[in-house]
């Protein structure tokens, strides 16, 4: 059975610029073969398709879902009160892979991201673009966190902040946007 993750703008922008026009829509599929199969039926493609032509630009693109993010043996960053999931959508455009690498590479040692209770849905490029275009070199990274406090705890971190945050300074353009799902399995 198909769902919408999340549908609508972002609630808040930490980094980068989102169109106040944009809107992001995720929905999640058993598997690729059932959403091309609905992406591909006359359904879909004449009676759906149609009604929201000259609506909105759109670019739609199947992607594989990440690897199990195995949880942290301590999420000492999670408060007690979390309760509401929270979505970090990041786009990024990697220009220096080495700067990249170094980042990725102090990220992962302080185990900060899983520590916040870190679930990845997906990196990467679509594996297939099935309307529009998809931007040359820009990689989309989606990650739940457990609420809104467990990724700040993280992102807004002193350790993140002054010591990890700088390693990807000059490393291409980052766009990072958060939003409330609406469901999340």
């Amino acid at each position: 059975d198909a769902f919408y993750v999340l549908r609508g703008t972002p609630e808040v922008v930490y980094e980068g610029e989102w169109p106040a026009w944009k809107a992001a829509v995720i929905s999640k599929w058993p598997c690729r073969e059932t959403g091309l199969e609905s992406w591909n039926s006359d359904a879909y493609q004449k009676d759906v398709k149609p009604r929201r032509k000259d609506a909105g630009v759109y670019d739609v693109g199947m992607f594989n879902p990440a690897n199990a993010t195995p949880p942290a043996a301590e999420q000492d960053l999670v408060p007690e009160s979390c309760t509401t999931p929270f979505m970090a959508l990041i786009l990024s455009n990697v220009t220096d892979a080495a700067a990249y690498g170094q980042y990725g590479k102090a990220l992962g040692e302080t185990g900060l991201a899983t520590r916040a209770g870190l679930q990845l849905l997906f990196s990467g490029q679509p594996m297939e673009v099935l309307e529009g275009t998809w931007p040359e070199g820009v990689n989309a990274l989606i990650m739940v966190y457990p609420c809104r406090a467990a990724w700040e705890a993280f992102y807004l971190s002193e350790q993140y902040v002054a010591d990890i945050k700088p390693l990807r300074a000059n490393a291409g353009d980052f766009t990072i946007v958060g939003f409330t799902p609406e469901r999340v399995e």
